[in-house]
């Protein structure tokens, strides 16, 4: 169970309004969560996301169409490869935003990553805060775009 305190409600995680009936899913390529991810991830939680937590071996039965958001864990020793299969399973699957969080934010896994289907790639020692804040960006575009009428008709 994630520590309660380890990520306090602010009043900038209490304005991420899009994440109160969001639901999200957060995968993991290592074995188990290092501190910053478990920060973030029991703050997505406070913000009022439902968030599921699975390992990567568990890709091929991942239901992505019930996600509004999807956050790749890489491992800091993670094969590009293996990386970009996921997230090119992923967009396959759904049209959530893919969000690919790293120790270390190199240029060749960005561009892709970026490539296969991200939407953002990031490190994840960045900011709790600004994560959220611009995930809660990427989930308003979204339901934008899905209320949006079509063009053309």
């Amino acid at each position: 169970m994630l520590e309660p305190t380890a990520f306090p409600l602010t009043p900038t995680t209490a304005l991420l309004s899009h994440f109160r009936h969001a639901y999200g899913v957060w995968l993991r390529m290592t074995g188990e969560s290092r501190q910053p991810a478990r920060a973030i991830i029991s703050g997505v939680r406070r913000a009022g996301m439902t968030l599921d937590v699975y390992a990567l071996n568990y890709l091929p039965r991942i239901p992505f169409w019930r996600y509004d958001l999807i956050v790749l864990e890489a491992a800091p020793s993670a094969q590009l490869a293996g990386l970009i299969k996921a997230v090119k399973r992923a967009r396959f699957l759904s049209g959530a935003p893919i969000i690919v969080l790293a120790p270390t934010v190199e240029q060749d896994m960005v561009v892709a990553a970026l490539r296969a289907g991200a939407d953002a790639v990031s490190p994840i020692e960045t900011s709790k805060s600004v994560l959220l804040a611009h995930w809660d960006a990427l989930l308003r575009r979204r339901e934008a775009s899905q209320n949006a009428p079509l063009r053309g008709m």
